[in-house]
């Protein structure tokens, strides 16, 4: 039985495979010949290998549960045998009792397997027709914005000048950024709330004036840099030409005017009309609106279930975890934009372009450059099917 089970295995892995394999070429082979039906072939062909998955999944599950069912009974016969041997003679033994008759199976409705069979062909169109709207859900290539995370961090120290520059060379089309207040009102760009992991000092940020701050050496997988002022971090943005996405990192003991401060710099260094100003806090991105309205202004969701509100925001920023393509509809629907974090996987990142995301904040910020550019490239849907494929047979 386990060798039985291996094979089945093996067996269902190479026809899912070779499956796999036609689909893909079959939807390459209508990307050159037929171009109107490119939708269509790419839908049924995804329809079938979601078929094919569900048909060796059970054949393979069948044949493990046969193995088990055998193994217990081997084990039950076993163990009755033993007690057999064991026990003390005691006279002849009883004869054994005539088995019971046993009856037949009862003849199954006429109307079952043809219900069956409706049933599968209903669910089974229902599928085909989904996959063939997915594959025609075909957004503006290339539009999606690429957003460095904390700058690009694979070479420098996160939120320093170092990873505004290194992003800015990568391409990307904002950069994103903490802006927290220092013990004197000062801003600088952090994102924790203490110095502990990129500083060493078990010290918050409210307790030291920017001054202090500033002059820590703080350091980040193998790189050593200091943390810069917003104004400084803004100015160089400016000279780069590169937008930034600036988060307003709150701890809780700002003074004065923090949110007014934050967009003085910005106005000064002429960043304004083309930056992006967000926060988690919710009374905050609503007074971002009723103070600032010329601000592109975006609220930041960690954890998203059920009707996405925007709540009048320019943008949303989701987790990525809480993505769902309704969400983007209900985003849209309200004209707002919506922004994925933090996406690195390759294959996500292109699925969320197809879709039309507008952003996606990452630290891979390269491979996102080299994705949107590879998905702007599409003619056909043969990446696009690909990718659900892979999706589909991930967990074989």
């Amino acid at each position: 039985m386990a060798a039985a089970f291996v094979a089945a295995w093996v067996v269902s892995t190479a026809t899912l495979g070779v499956g796999v394999f036609l689909a893909l070429g079959v939807t390459r082979l209508a990307d050159a010949v037929l171009p109107t039906a490119l939708a269509a072939v790419a839908g049924v062909a995804l329809t079938l290998a979601q078929v094919a998955t569900l048909l060796v999944s059970g054949l393979v599950a069948a044949v493990l549960v046969t193995f088990l069912v055998l193994s217990a009974e081997e084990s039950a016969a076993l163990a009755g045998s033993a007690d057999d041997d064991d026990a003390p003679a005691s006279g002849p033994a009883p004869a054994p009792a005539p088995p019971a008759p046993t009856p037949g199976p009862a003849p199954a409705p006429r109307w079952r397997r043809p219900a069956l069979v409706a049933a599968v062909a209903v669910v089974t169109v229902a599928a085909t027709a989904l996959n063939v709207a997915s594959m025609e859900r075909v957004d503006e290539a290339g539009r999606t914005a690429v957003i460095a995370h904390r700058g690009l961090t694979t070479g420098a120290v996160e939120n320093t000048i170092a990873s505004l520059e290194a992003a800015a060379a990568t391409g990307a089309t904002y950069v994103e950024l903490d802006v927290q207040q220092a013990a004197d009102g000062g801003l600088v760009v952090v994102h924790d709330t203490t110095l502990l992991r990129i500083a060493g000092v078990n010290r918050s940020v409210f307790e030291l004036t920017r001054g202090e701050l500033t002059a820590l050496t703080i350091s980040q997988r193998g790189f050593t840099d200091r943390i810069p002022t917003f104004d400084e971090f803004a100015a160089r943005a400016a000279e780069l030409d590169v937008p930034l996405l600036v988060e307003l990192k709150t701890h809780g003991r700002e003074q004065g005017d923090y949110l007014g401060d934050v967009l003085a710099v910005l106005e000064e260094h002429g960043l304004v009309r083309e930056s992006l100003v967000q926060a988690f806090d919710a009374p905050l991105f609503a007074e971002v609106n009723t103070r600032f309205p010329e601000v592109q202004a975006g609220w930041v969701v960690a954890f998203q279930r059920g009707r996405l509100d925007p709540a009048g925001a320019d943008f949303v920023t989701m987790e990525q975890s809480s993505y769902t393509t309704r969400a983007l509809e209900q985003a849209h629907g309200a004209d707002a934009r919506l922004f994925l974090w933090t996406v690195t996987n390759t294959a996500s990142m292109r699925q969320h372009m197809r879709d039309g995301v507008d952003g996606l904040i990452t630290g891979s910020v390269v491979a996102a450059v080299e994705e949107r550019e590879r998905v702007a490239a599409e003619t056909g849907f043969a990446g696009r099917l690909e990718d659900e494929l892979r999706s589909v047979v991930a967990w074989w």
